[in-house]
């Protein structure tokens, strides 16, 4: 994907403004594939090269798509097979560990007491396993990647109010990065890659009537893939 061509044809709109960050991917590109031992999606090497993270404006809001030290936390390692016992016996010190209070914290456990003990330590090690995509401003709702998946060379979710609520998106990153300089976070577009299921448990009264433009969102940069 040309992201300078996105970036530069989606600020021809005067109502949107895109703010590159200076990239540092260089300096942090050994830090990131020690962390998730494997080489950095391609795509996201690409979107990194050109900055380091964005800010975006548009139809009177605001957003951003996070730095490579708040994508990563800044390069904390992650300790597997952490348990709430050592969290509570204070074996471990929680804020070492990477997206404490972002993305779990203390009460997680508490949030996945419905399962069976297994999939409980399973799901908590999963969270904890996630980082920022993005964040949607003024709300505690996040997009996360999966780097670990097992299938799959990484994997998006969208986590509700900074929960256990954790969402899959049938989504690449080409396609979130492409809607996103278009219309930022604008009626929680993103819903439409969750599954039929998860729209109606999140949002039982989900309505799809930004079908056809999320159409042409998706379908308009079409000539700006390499």
């Amino acid at each position: 994907m040309n992201y300078q061509a996105l970036f530069d044809h989606v600020s021809l709109d005067s109502e949107i403004k895109i703010t590159q960050n200076p990239s540092k991917l260089e300096k942090n590109i050994s830090k990131i594939e020690k962390l998730i031992k494997k080489p950095f999606p391609v795509e996201l090497k690409e979107f990194y090269s050109l900055c380091d993270g964005l800010d975006w404006e548009g139809n009177d809001k605001k957003e951003s798509l996070p730095s490579l030290d708040l994508m990563f936390d800044n390069f904390k390692k992650h300790k597997k097979n952490l348990t709430y016992e050592m969290l509570e016996d204070g074996e471990i010190e929680p804020t070492d560990q990477p997206f404490y209070e972002q993305i779990w914290d203390d009460m997680t456990w508490d949030d996945l007491y419905e399962l069976p003990e297994k999939q409980q330590k399973q799901k908590f090690e999963f969270m904890r396993r996630l980082k920022l995509l993005a964040y949607i401003n003024g709300t505690s709702n996040n997009i996360l990647i999966d780097f670990f998946d097992e299938k799959e060379e990484y994997k998006l979710y969208y986590q509700h109010n900074a929960s256990a609520e954790i969402y899959p998106l049938h989504l690449d990153i080409n396609r979130f990065y492409v809607i996103f300089c278009q219309v930022g976070f604008d009626e929680y577009w993103f819903y439409y890659y969750m599954s039929e299921a998860d729209q109606k448990q999140l949002y039982p009264s989900f309505k799809p009537d930004f079908v056809e433009e999320l159409f042409y969102y998706q379908v308009n940069f079409k000539f700006l893939e390499k």
